[in-house]
């Protein structure tokens, strides 16, 4: 029987708001650290005695990652990471600006590639990590150009890393939520934004 990966600490990015903080929330309670990574961590975060440290990072860049690792965790002490961070942006194809692509590529994509890259020198072993993609990498959202590109590639990130990595004991898997309502669209959640040939 497989057993369940229980790790010392845990980091979560994009713990801030959405599901990055409602993980943050249901994982307090154990017994373990959690490191909640943000780009902006809000002044309102669930702080617990000693059961978690909020860390303001930008994870798409390479230096504040490997900075944080270097200066906040210690080797063999983390045992399970969520690759969470995202933004969203609303284009299409024809009035696609370069930069809001490559951004869109750097928060949703390159962000967890950096994040995954560090975590395997510091993992407690047998280790965890679970990417957070979404269904717009699915069908073709006509407003989540770059976001859905990006979201396509994390699974693929997920299926090749889950190969590389398993020899080392860190297990790689994807989970792929739907529409969740967030401060940043409060709208979504309140129906299903697939069309009905979708959900068949």
């Amino acid at each position: 029987m497989e057993h369940e990966v229980v790790p010392s600490a845990l980091i979560v990015t994009g713990a801030g708001r959405g599901i990055g903080l409602a993980i943050v929330r249901a994982t307090m309670s154990r017994a373990l650290h959690v490191y909640g990574l943000d780009i902006h961590v809000p002044a309102d975060v669930p702080r617990g005695d000693q059961s978690s440290s909020w860390h303001d990072v930008d994870v798409a860049d390479e230096q504040q990652v490997r900075s944080f690792f270097a200066d906040h965790v210690k080797p063999g002490s983390v045992g399970g990471l969520v690759n969470c961070a995202g933004a969203v942006e609303r284009t299409s194809i024809i009035d696609a600006d370069v930069a809001e692509w490559e951004r869109m590529l750097a928060v949703n994509l390159s962000s967890a590639f950096l994040v995954i890259r560090e975590f395997v020198a510091y993992a407690a072993l047998p280790a965890a990590i679970v990417n957070v993609s979404s269904v717009n990498a699915h069908y073709g959202h006509p407003e989540r150009l770059g976001y859905a590109v990006a979201k396509g590639g994390v699974e693929a990130l997920t299926r090749v890393t889950a190969r590389q990595l398993a020899g080392r004991g860190i297990r790689v898997n994807t989970v792929v939520p739907g529409a969740i309502a967030t401060p940043d669209d409060p709208r979504q959640g309140r129906r299903s934004p697939l069309p009905p040939r979708a959900l068949r």
